[in-house]
């Protein structure tokens, strides 16, 4: 089966077909070439020799243009659909318009540090000041990463990477007291719903918005007392339009992101309550209708406010999970288990 993002189709006549972008014309719109097949797997052989084949034809007196186009082709292969988008919004809003025209092997170490530079004071769009510091090491790496890889094709960078540093501000991480989290606990338990359940979930299992929202109830199983993280939910820009975008389930961020995670033993009556089918989404109870990461952020933004808590972001909930080392947490935590449970049998 094709993944999510290859250009490979199965035609009516039996065959596979591949494409690939051979060029682009002077607008930007993309040229495609085709190779054939009989399988999947001998196809997208043979479109990763055709795309070889056209990178070794891209000349040293060659734009950068030219060559950001071929990376991307390149690295669709070897990146999720996700990091590719991001790739490609920061080629074409970003590092086109600058250095598109200009031959990669005359693009000096001077060149990216005034650029980097102009990003960080004026590099936003609606030209209301710069590109916040992470956005700038993002667009950076994109830079070094294709020059990197035209080195390595045999071109001549005289770019010093090493030279090139971005300075990251500090800021303090928003993390909710063991109050805080109590208070938040009994505003969701007296207002129990899935939505509810979700952060509640959050808060007790340390997952992210995005696998909360891929979560199935054939991955909570409630007899082992475990969940099964397996996917996540998010939504990507659909194609070169920033208005149209779309929702993609894929992997979790990282491999070690795939796991399993105990449920704590108070939450096992909330999630008998509201057990449905194993297809069903844990925060619909629908097969056929998930829900997205920004609901449940504007979910929980409302629920902070009605708790009377000031605001965070969805992500603190992982910060008391992922370092839970404080004897006053651990005796919230098992506060927490024997009030809800109570609770719950009242």
């Amino acid at each position: 089966m094709p993944r999510r993002g290859e250009n490979i189709y199965k035609r009516k006549d039996g065959r596979w077909e591949g494409r690939y972008i051979k060029c682009r014309t002077p607008e930007g719109k993309a040229k495609y070439g085709y190779v054939y097949a009989e399988s999947y797997r001998k196809v997208k052989e043979k479109l990763k020799e055709q795309i070889k084949s056209e990178v070794k034809k891209i000349t040293n007196n060659s734009n950068y243009a030219d060559w950001l186009n071929q990376w991307l082709v390149v690295k669709k292969f070897h990146v999720k659909e996700a990091t590719y988008m991001r790739y490609k919004r920061i080629v074409d809003v970003y590092v086109v318009p600058t250095f598109g025209n200009t031959n990669i092997e005359t693009i000096t170490t001077g060149d990216i540090e005034r650029f980097i530079s102009y990003l960080l004071n004026s590099g936003k769009r609606n030209g209301k000041g710069g590109l916040s510091p992470k956005t700038v090491t993002d667009i950076f790496f994109v830079i070094k990463n294709s020059l990197t890889y035209a080195a390595d094709a045999g071109y001549r960078i005289n770019c010093n990477f090493k030279r090139i540093s971005i300075k990251r501000d500090i800021k303090e991480m928003r993390v909710l007291t063991c109050s805080e989290q109590a208070i938040l606990s009994n505003y969701l338990r007296d207002n129990i719903d899935l939505r509810s359940l979700g952060v509640l979930i959050c808060l007790y299992t340390g997952i992210r918005i995005g696998e909360l929202c891929a979560l199935r109830w054939e991955n909570i199983h409630l007899s082992k007392r475990c969940l099964s993280i397996r996917e996540t939910l998010q939504r990507i820009p659909a194609n070169n339009d920033e208005t149209k975008t779309k929702i993609i389930i894929t992997m979790p961020k990282t491999a070690s992101s795939i796991r399993n995670i105990p449920i704590p033993e108070f939450l096992l009556p909330f999630l008998l309550r509201f057990e449905a089918t194993s297809k069903a989404y844990l925060l619909t109870g629908k097969p056929d209708r998930f829900m997205e990461p920004r609901i449940m952020q504007y979910y929980f933004h409302k629920c902070m406010k009605n708790a009377g808590l000031d605001s965070a972001n969805f992500h603190s909930l992982r910060h008391p999970y992922v370092k839970p080392t404080t004897k006053k947490f651990l005796s919230f935590f098992k506060f927490e288990m024997a009030i809800s449970l109570r609770a719950f049998l009242c």
